[in-house]
């Protein structure tokens, strides 16, 4: 799957539409998608920004715990692509099913769970996500 977001973007966006070519079964499909194809509000880019990466490391550990509102426009965007992924790891057979798979995984834990073990096994220190648990403890 290749996407654009044709605000500029280079993933699905919620800010507008998104030109998408999936290929499955040996045949490449052309589409454009716009987020109220799933339900959701269009955002404004400066509600998708994040100005540090301090504040892009605590944006995430929110967003992986469950602890941003359902219609944080963040969160929205995490899980349309994160969708595209279960999508084409043959997880889910449509956007739709993979954003309700992806919000459940953030919601049981195991989003989070994941990181720590992908930290875990290239070696990398918990110590950040460790501060933030108390924190949000």
């Amino acid at each position: 799957m290749v996407v654009h977001g044709l605000d500029g973007l280079d993933e699905i966006s919620i800010i507008g539409k998104t030109a998408v070519a999936h290929l499955r079964d040996g045949e490449v499909s052309m589409m454009e998608i716009k987020p109220r194809d799933f339900g959701f509000q269009n955002a404004r880019a400066e509600e998708i920004q994040s100005p540090s990466l301090e504040e892009n490391v605590e944006l995430a550990f929110k967003l992986l715990n469950g602890l941003t509102e359902s219609d944080d426009p963040r969160r929205r965007m995490v899980l349309l692509n994160a969708a595209a992924g279960l999508l084409v790891g043959g997880k889910v057979d449509n956007l739709q099913e993979g954003i309700e798979l992806a919000s459940m995984s953030i919601e049981s834990g195991s989003a989070y769970e994941k990181l720590k073990a992908m930290i875990k096994a290239s070696r990398g220190s918990l110590e950040v996500l460790e501060e933030l648990e108390k924190k949000y403890a």
